[in-house]
């Protein structure tokens, strides 16, 4: 009978130890999150999609606007919403990528605003041209995890930085 406990009790603590180590790594403190802040143009949208293919499945912080522009001319930043979906790209003869949306973009003066916490995913390729989709994650949970926030202009991305 004393075998018994003894086994009860180790049982107890073996399993009782992946609820502790949970516990305890929540309480960890978050790792930075990047926050990009800034209008996009021709001129810092190739460094605005580096950015954002270097940030794949990762968390990320956007405080940025698009001049609503959907009859783009080649050169320029092409940015309209089609339904519920928000897209954009940097118009030329065979665009690249789109960066497109659902959720956390606002239309305000003349322009789209996504301000928010974003997890980048990989919407694979159309037509040639790769797309990426922001998820929209709930603000206030992220900040309640108390992150160290570290906001970059978008001006300072380079296009040439891509993994």
């Amino acid at each position: 009978m004393v075998d018994l406990k003894r086994r009860q009790v180790a049982g107890g603590m073996v399993f009782g130890l992946p609820l502790f180590l949970t516990s305890t790594s929540l309480q960890a403190k978050p790792a930075e999150i990047l926050r990009v802040n800034g209008d996009v143009s021709a001129a810092n949208y190739g460094g605005l999609e580096s950015f954002l293919f270097n940030s794949v499945d990762k968390l990320i912080g956007l405080k940025i606007r698009f001049e609503a522009n959907p009859d783009a001319e080649p050169g320029t930043v092409s940015a309209s919403q089609d339904g519920d979906l928000f897209i954009a790209y940097l118009r030329k003869d065979e665009p690249e990528s789109q960066i497109s949306a659902k959720a956390g973009v606002n239309f305000q003066n003349g322009g789209y605003v996504l301000d928010g916490f974003f997890t980048v995913k990989d919407a694979g390729m159309n037509q040639g041209i790769t797309a990426l989709f922001l998820e929209k994650s709930d603000s206030g949970a992220v900040l309640a995890a108390n992150p160290a926030i570290k906001d970059i202009e978008i001006g300072r991305l380079k296009a040439e930085i891509r993994d």
